[in-house]
C-alpha cells in the first residue's frame, strides 16, 4: 500500500510522470532571480491539510535538503492554524481600499456585461 505522502514526493509510484512536490518547489525557486533565491529557500512555509499529516514536514525538509545548493540555507516552517490561513488572507485583502475599488457589483455587471471583469481587473 502506498501512503498519500509518498505519492506527493514520488508520483511515479502511482504511474504518473510528474515532479514531486519538493522538486516543484525547488524548480519554482530556481526560476526566481538569483538574488531572491536565498530569501526564498530561507522562508518556505508549509500549510494545508497534507502538511498536517504525521511526518510530512520532516519528510519535505529531508527531500528539499537533497536539492538545495550548498550555498543556500534552507528553512522550512510549519504554520499553526493552517486551516484558517486562506480565510485570514482573504479577510486582509478584502479590507484593503485598493481591493474595494476592484469590486464588481451586480448593477455594474448588469449594465456592462461580463466585459466589466476585464476592464476592472486588468
Amino acid at each position: 500500500m502506498i501512503a498519500a505522502n509518498d505519492c506527493l514526493f514520488n508520483p511515479e509510484k502511482m504511474g504518473l510522470v510528474k515532479l514531486g512536490i519538493h522538486e516543484l518547489v525547488n524548480e519554482c525557486i530556481m526560476q526566481a532571480d538569483y538574488e531572491l533565491r536565498r530569501e526564498l529557500f530561507n522562508n518556505i512555509v508549509l500549510s494545508g491539510g497534507n502538511f498536517n499529516s504525521q511526518g510530512m514536514p520532516a519528510k519535505f525538509n529531508e527531500y528539499m535538503h537533497r536539492l538545495v545548493p550548498n550555498n543556500f540555507k534552507l528553512r522550512v516552517e510549519e504554520v499553526e492554524n493552517y486551516q484558517n490561513l486562506a480565510w485570514m488572507g482573504g479577510s486582509i485583502v478584502s479590507s484593503l481600499q485598493t481591493f474595494q475599488q476592484n469590486w464588481i457589483t451586480k448593477p455594474m455587471l448588469d449594465e456592462h456585461g461580463p466585459s466589466i471583469i476585464l476592464r476592472k481587473c486588468l
